[in-house]
């Protein structure tokens, strides 16, 4: 069997490779499991190997990283490169052996090898993963280290860092030295919240009249030299999917179905409603207004950028919620 695996991360493609090995092959050694770069070994000599017989297993999985001539990459390299024995392989497969072919790119070019490797193999994209996918995914990171994670822990480990897989690579590194068994405390206590996190859970305050955890995190917000402007934008950005929540919940929609109506992830959709409790249509209209308001006497010099927005939240945590 031939599998190409291509993609813009290469933590995507190593895992995507990781699970093929582990669905082959019983037991991992240096016997049954090889792995090459094609920027340092001819493809005469990986081929060659390919078509040894497995020794101590009845399979092997061959790994060939950086194959360049998926692509449109032209590297120099230190010997003569033929695709002859390649393409006698491709029609002539060793069935105790899997060969991988990896390549960190976007797409893949449409050469005359490219078209013969296309017609013979089993052609793997890993550019994107859905939300169940990423899921498996990083659970599947902390099992590699025994770390057991809630399922409450892992929605927000992902909220937090998003489908950045080597910033989730990371935090899974650091979280799993911490403990081995993991929860939303942990999450909280070890993982960085974003920016719109934090002018999330301002907002929170806002509508519970809580003034000094509002100014506590604006305080926090400013230190880390977030400009007024950007902060207008994202309670803005905030406030008004706030809004659009309210009115999917109302017209019965399910939490499920209103993440994927708003393409946000469901934990998101779930605390949102929650805040809903806290305030109501109108005051999520007028905050909205108010912002507009704000951002264009901002731009216009009419007031300074720190007053006018610390005036916006003194003024909307004591508006009524009525």
């Amino acid at each position: 069997m031939i599998y190409v695996v291509y993609g813009e991360q290469s933590i995507m493609i190593k895992q995507f490779v990781l699970q093929i090995v582990k669905d082959n092959l019983e037991e991992i050694n240096e016997f049954n499991f090889i792995n090459y770069d094609a920027y340092k070994t001819p493809l005469h000599e990986i081929v060659n190997d390919a078509e040894t017989i497995p020794f101590m297993s009845n399979k092997k999985v061959v790994v060939v990283n950086n194959a360049y001539f998926l692509g449109n990459e032209r590297p120099k390299l230190d010997f003569e490169q033929s695709f002859d024995e390649l393409e006698r392989y491709l029609d002539n497969q060793v069935k105790d052996t899997v060969l991988i072919f990896t390549y960190e790119s976007k797409g893949l070019k449409d050469s005359k090898i490219m078209k013969k490797i296309k017609s013979k193999a089993s052609i793997k994209s890993v550019t994107s993963l859905n939300e169940k996918d990423l899921h498996t995914l990083v659970k599947n990171m902390f099992k590699e280290r025994k770390t057991n994670i809630s399922y409450e822990a892992l929605s927000e480990l992902i909220r937090r860092v998003g489908n950045d897989l080597i910033g989730l690579s990371n935090e899974v590194e650091k979280l799993s030295a911490y403990k081995n068994d993991l929860n939303l405390e942990d999450i909280n206590l070890l993982v960085s919240k974003k920016l719109d996190d934090n002018v999330f859970e301002m907002i929170d305050y806002l509508f519970q009249r809580k003034l000094d955890k509002v100014f506590e995190i604006y305080s926090d917000l400013k230190l880390m030299g977030s400009e007024p402007i950007t902060l207008i934008a994202l309670v803005a950005s905030q406030v008004r999917f706030l809004y659009q929540l309210g009115v999917l919940s109302n017209k019965g929609y399910s939490e499920a179905k209103i993440a994927s109506e708003l393409k946000v992830h469901p934990y998101r959709v779930k605390l949102g409603l929650k805040k809903l409790k806290d305030t109501n249509k109108k005051r999520l209209e007028t905050m909205l207004l108010g912002l507009s308001d704000l951002d264009y006497n901002i731009k216009t010099g009419v007031v300074d950028r720190f007053i006018g927005f610390e005036l916006f939240l003194v003024e909307s945590a004591k508006k009524s919620i009525v």
